[in-house]
């Protein structure tokens, strides 16, 4: 059975995987060429809101991330950029999971190499049934 410094650990891992991963993604977006400058802009300024919103930009956190769990890092990689209802009770369809620059088909993969990780930190391991 693994301690409890074990799992802090792992999740410490996990968690600044994923900032790092946010943060080489922003760079990425910013420094890319590969399409124009209103989905550049787009992709840059969706992550950057929500990095900025969580706390995840500055300063950048650091270990041990005091305040950040690994549900609330992905919880905003599975929501930045994500089409939302407009007050006409639309969606902006320009950036959504089906157009090629969709900010999801970047962090998706990121989240998913995190998570594919978390195997054996399920809590259900670690409490014992009385």
């Amino acid at each position: 059975m693994a301690s409890a410094e074990d799992i802090e650990r792992s999740r410490e891992n996990l968690v600044g995987s994923l900032l790092d991963g946010f943060h080489n993604l922003l760079q990425y977006l910013i420094t890319r060429g590969r399409c124009n400058f209103d989905c550049n802009a787009t992709l840059v300024g969706s992550l950057y809101l929500e990095m900025s919103t969580q706390g995840f930009l500055s300063p950048r956190p650091a270990r041990p991330f005091h305040g950040i769990s690994l549900e609330r890092a992905v919880q905003m990689a599975q929501d930045a950029g994500r089409p939302k209802e407009s007050d006409d009770g639309l969606f902006d369809g320009y950036h959504t999971s089906s157009h090629p620059c969709s900010i999801g088909k970047f962090l998706d993969p990121l989240t998913n190499q995190v998570t594919d990780r978390l195997e054996g930190l399920e809590l259900e391991k670690y409490v014992s049934n009385p």
